[in-house]
């Protein structure tokens, strides 16, 4: 896809080397150095969703699936060929496999994702191997007593053999009669047998075997004719123990030789994972994102930031082509990040073909056949190259290899030659390019070519922004405008004698002055505008997002409200249950004394007793429940007011009126969390007398539900409302209810004055207006009915 040199020059070894350091593994590290893009694209995009699948699992789950682990590739081959594996390599595998096992049940729980339930469906648990390897291991040089109960039994008879020569050996050392001829009181060993140090002159007083002398020849180091035996068998248990070491070890080995595809598949698995890992570690510490792979050549950077520079120093760029333009002109000031602007195009294609995410806010982006570039300084002395003759070498290597579906990436075009000439040659370069399906990003101070981009469609023009206060360049790409070098400029900045700036400025070609005056207040217009235009897109968003969480609590409102609704349809239905069966028990006891045949006067009496309990249970069944039943009188329709306490009959609760009566003698009020349409017979209300219920706790309580206020609304309503000074939020909890009392008007269409402004206000009314059912459409006022400072509303008509 991309030669060595292209990739070192983009510095795609410098991420490589960064990225390597959040691998938890030394092959981990290694296979890292070795990435290289691809242009498949199928392959990129199954590694760009395994580094997102890592990056989900650590920074949302939350989850770190790798312990570290040892390349044990060459150590399961020496198995293979049967040699003996050390203690040290056996623990290196056992760490392997408990790394594997690590991430096998840490990860195949998630199976949402799926590409990495792909690497670890290839792991094979071998749990029981390495609990054999962890308890038969002590360390890297150490079999444990627990490998088998031989080896146990062997070193306790070590231990109970060395116990009885040394106590033989302190015999001497506390014998009066031998202790004189001792040199030491001490036990050494000498030969892998225990002896006792003996003073030269007396080496004949003590009968036993000379092992050793000192370098001074003062001391011999005898083993004494009484431990000679013992000294034997204990040389004879440490031979059975190293064959019984030996023989655990070569026991071990076959196991891992049966296991060895196995483990060599599990390696491979956890060095896949590393990597991904590694990457995705990588992605959160520069805050990047996963590119969208397009299969078109069209490239769409917003706020893409070169990875390589100092977060709090890079400055993102915006870079579009391939949608309209194949090739894009960047120029500019010198140091005012052409280069840079090119290198992080080249990166993030490189990048995005190896499966990284990319820091930018977005970014969609095409796997290339093949990437070029010519870009920097290739002088060679030795090999007599010029500037100007490195950079033909790379430009004919570059239109002699060039296949559709290529980058190219070119710095300073033309340079190093006659500036007339280089133009002239960068013009042919590029036609050159068009006739090919390749997209092309050059940087020039040529003024030919920003003139030739202006009168071809495929070509688009890009400048790097100057700061003529500063007289700084900002390092940012301004798509659609030729760029200006301000080489006089700069050189003033500078400190330049201004003497020779004015002779230089004699020198520039008036019209050539006046184009790049042209220039530079089309890039200052255009600046402020895209300054404005984030500031508004900042204020939308924000906008949309107060919109949405007002929606979002109407509706848990309204859910609050069915849920409260229910609950006191089902205790009204009950109350309605209880009073019809004893309403049934009493018609049924009439019925049965009325098919009597005769009825003496007793009979008739009862009768009518029991018929006045049923009126009397008819009438009570709502509001018995209350105290001061004879406090209540019937609501007229004269005395309703929006604001007012009444009390619900059929419900056995107080409530508030928020409507006046529509044509159908029904209005709005509210019980606790919820609001219900009524009919003016539903309700009652207190005599003078009474003693009130608590009218303002209860208004409280339902203002802090509904997050709301009871606004009063006369009983003739205007056709406009006045909603300015007002939030979005306040202004859509007054047209709510001014829209409810519209309608009950019969009113087919309504005015809404919320003035100009920033727009907000006007943009939060329409977007509520398009959730509003009673709405059938809506409009910006007409210059005679208020411009843009009011919106005219159609409703539906019932």
């Amino acid at each position: 896809m991309a030669s060595k040199n292209t990739l070192n020059v983009i510095e795609f070894d410098k991420i490589l080397n960064l990225v390597s350091s959040y691998a938890i593994s030394n092959i981990g590290k290694e296979h890292l150095l070795k990435i290289a893009p691809t242009n498949d694209v199928d392959a990129a995009n199954n590694a760009l969703d395994l580094t997102y699948e890592a990056f989900c699992v650590l920074f949302e789950k939350a989850i770190d699936p790798l312990d570290y682990f040892d390349d044990i590739e060459h150590l399961i081959q020496k198995a293979q060929i049967n040699a003996i594996l050390s203690c040290g390599e056996l623990l290196k595998i056992g760490r392997a496999i408990k790394a594997a096992h690590t991430a096998f049940y840490k990860l195949k729980p998630l199976s949402e994702f799926d590409k990495l339930q792909q690497i670890i469906n290839k792991i094979t648990p071998l749990k029981k191997l390495s609990d054999n390897i962890q308890i038969s291991i002590l360390d890297e040089n150490e079999v444990s007593d627990k490998a088998s109960e031989k080896l146990a039994s062997i070193r306790r008879k070590i231990t109970n053999c060395k116990a009885n020569i040394k106590e033989k050996l302190n015999n001497y050392i506390k014998s009066p009669t031998y202790s004189k001829y001792l040199q030491d009181n001490i036990i050494t060993v000498r030969n892998e047998r225990f002896v006792i140090p003996v003073k030269m002159e007396f080496k004949n007083e003590i009968k036993g075997l000379l092992h050793d002398q000192s370098a001074s020849k003062a001391t011999a180091f005898i083993e004494p004719m009484q431990v000679v035996e013992l000294n034997n068998q204990l040389k004879s248990l440490l031979i059975d123990e190293q064959i019984e070491i030996e023989r655990i070890l070569i026991q071990l080995t076959s196991k891992i030789n049966n296991y060895a595809d196995s483990l060599l598949q599990n390696q491979e698995a956890l060095i896949l994972l590393d990597i991904v890992f590694a990457k995705a570690r990588y992605a959160e510490l520069t805050k990047a994102t996963k590119p969208n792979i397009t299969q078109d050549y069209y490239i769409n950077i917003k706020k893409g930031r070169h990875p390589l520079i100092p977060q709090d120093k890079v400055v993102p760029i915006d870079i579009e082509i391939g949608s309209k333009h194949k090739v894009l002109i960047i120029s500019g000031p010198n140091t005012g990040g052409k280069t840079v602007s090119l290198k992080t195009v080249g990166l993030f294609s490189i990048m995005a073909a190896s499966g990284f995410m990319l820091p930018a806010l977005e970014v969609t982006i095409p796997i290339f056949k093949k990437i070029f570039c010519d870009i920097g300084d290739f002088q060679s002395i030795e090999n007599s190259l010029s500037t100007y003759s490195s950079h033909i070498k790379n430009l004919a290597d570059i239109t002699n290899n060039l296949t559709q579906g290529s980058l190219i990436l070119i710095d300073e075009i033309g340079v190093g030659t006659d500036p007339t000439e280089g133009a002239a040659l960068a013009i042919g370069i590029i036609k050159y390019l068009l006739k090919f399906d390749v997209l092309a990003i050059i940087t020039t101070h040529y003024s030919e070519l920003k003139e030739f981009s202006l009168t071809h469609h495929n070509i688009r023009n890009a400048s790097m922004e100057f700061d003529y206060k500063t007289l700084l360049p900002t390092y940012k790409v301004m798509m659609d405008l030729p760029g200006t070098s301000n080489a006089l400029t700069i050189a003033g900045h500078l400190g330049l004698n201004q003497e020779i700036l004015k002779e230089a400025k004699k020198a520039i070609n008036q019209e050539k002055h006046n184009y790049e005056n042209v220039l530079r207040l089309a890039r200052s217009l255009k600046s402020q505008a895209e300054k404005e235009y984030e500031q508004a897109r900042l204020e939308r968003e924000q906008l949309q997002q107060k919109i949405k969480e007002v929606i979002k609590e109407k509706e848990e409102l309204a859910k609050i409200k069915e849920k409260i609704q229910s609950t006191a349809d089902r205790e009204a239905k009950a109350i309605i249950q209880k009073k019809t069966e004893q309403a049934n028990e009493y018609i049924e006891q009439i019925s049965q004394i009325l098919k009597q045949a005769e009825l003496d006067e007793s009979q008739l009496l009862k009768a009518k007793q029991l018929r006045t309990a049923l009126k009397k249970q008819l009438y009570k069944s709502n509001i018995e429940q209350i105290g001061y039943l004879e406090d209540i009188k019937d609501l007229q329709v004269e005395d309703i007011k929006v604001g007012m306490n009444a009390y619900l009959k059929n419900l056995n609760k107080e409530c508030v009126i928020l409507t006046l009566p529509d044509k159908k003698n029904q209005f709005d009020v509210s019980v606790g969390n919820m609001k219900i349409k009524v009919k003016t017979s539903d309700l009652g209300v207190l005599k003078d007398t009474a003693i009130s219920p608590p009218e303002k706790k209860e208004h409280k309580t339902i203002n802090k539900v509904l997050n709301t206020s009871i606004i009063s609304i006369p009983e003739k309503i205007s056709p406009e409302i006045n909603i300015l000074g007002h939030t979005v939020d306040e202004a859509i909890v007054k047209l709510d209810i001014f829209i409810d009392n519209a309608l009950r008007n019969s009113m087919s269409e309504i005015k809404i004055v919320h003035g100009k402004g920033t727009g907000a206000l006007r943009l939060g009314v329409h977007e509520y207006l398009k959730t509003n059912t009673a709405v059938s459409s809506f409009r910006l006022g007409i210059y005679n009915e208020g411009g843009s400072g009011v919106t005219i509303v159609s409703l539906k008509t019932v």
